[in-house]
């Protein structure tokens, strides 16, 4: 979306009508956009303010991520309390993460015990190793 205001007013009307109870975005950069009636929580990116970054957005309240992993500021981990799945969503760059993400991932899958993961994201070139 950018900062062009003619997509912003789109996504906006998009949300507007077809009231998602979650919405998970990538390439947000280190700014959130507020939408009427949801919260959200921001991984925002380390390198600039218009690349990178993601974010969920949710009509319930989100509470606080579930894991931050320090060196891979792109993913929004969540667990809701009245759900029993948890949400990654996740924006790996182009030629960036080097295997980091996929090791993320499959580290979650390897616990003895785990939940239901719904995996949400733009995965570029990691997303055939997870």
């Amino acid at each position: 979306m950018g900062d062009n205001p003619n997509k912003l007013l789109g996504f906006i009307k998009a949300v507007d009508k077809e009231q998602p109870d979650i919405i998970a975005l990538q390439e947000v950069g280190n700014k959130v956009l507020p939408i009427k009636g949801y919260n959200y929580i921001l991984s925002p990116s380390a390198e600039t303010a218009s690349q990178h970054g993601a974010a969920i957005y949710a009509k319930t309240y989100l509470g606080q991520p579930t894991n931050r992993h320090p060196r891979l500021a792109n993913i929004v981990h969540l667990a809701f309390q009245d759900l029993d799945f948890e949400i990654i969503n996740m924006y790996i760059a182009p030629l960036y993460g080097k295997g980091m993400y996929t090791k993320y991932i499959k580290d979650l899958f390897n616990r003895e015990k785990h939940p239901a993961y719904l995996i949400l994201g733009d995965l570029n070139q990691e997303a055939g190793a997870i």
